[in-house]
């Protein structure tokens, strides 16, 4: 089980994705990375959570909270910015969450920081790229291939 631990920057609006009313939000999460003995730099990264989390989340975390997010996976994708740049990134997408005490987060958090999902998963590899541009093409598909009823 992989997990992610940081201090929440900001959050995004919570949202509806389907007819049925389920919620999505993104989370703004801050934490740190050691590049070389103890230099540490800040890193910010988006965990999205769904359904009744995203109801919890948009009710308890705000910038400040600590929070350890769990059962973290990748989440590749490839975006076009308004400007009609294509972006791709990788965010992640989290089951559940803890909120954290500050002084428990203090304590820990070189060994959360160890538990974190690794830094080399950020990274877009041509895998990710293949696999996102087979799903946009079986999004334009408009199924007229498809023999039905022969």
């Amino acid at each position: 089980m992989s997990i992610y631990a940081g201090t929440v920057d900001a959050k995004r609006d919570k949202a509806t994705y389907d007819d049925d009313g389920n919620s999505v939000i993104n989370i703004i999460v801050k934490t740190h990375k050691t590049l070389i003995g103890n230099i540490k730099v800040a890193v910010k990264r988006t965990v999205v959570l769904f359904r009744g989390e995203a109801d919890l989340a948009d009710r308890a975390l705000e910038p400040g909270v600590h929070v350890v997010f769990g059962e973290v996976t990748r989440n590749p994708r490839i975006y076009k910015t308004k400007k009609g740049l294509t972006r791709e990134v990788v965010d992640m997408v989290a089951e559940s969450f803890e909120v954290v005490k500050p002084k428990d987060f203090k304590d820990n958090l070189d060994e959360l920081m160890k538990m974190n999902l690794a830094e080399g998963e950020f990274t877009f590899t041509d895998e990710d790229r293949a696999t996102a541009l087979k799903a946009e093409a079986a999004i334009d598909s408009d199924d007229s291939d498809i023999p039905f009823g022969e």
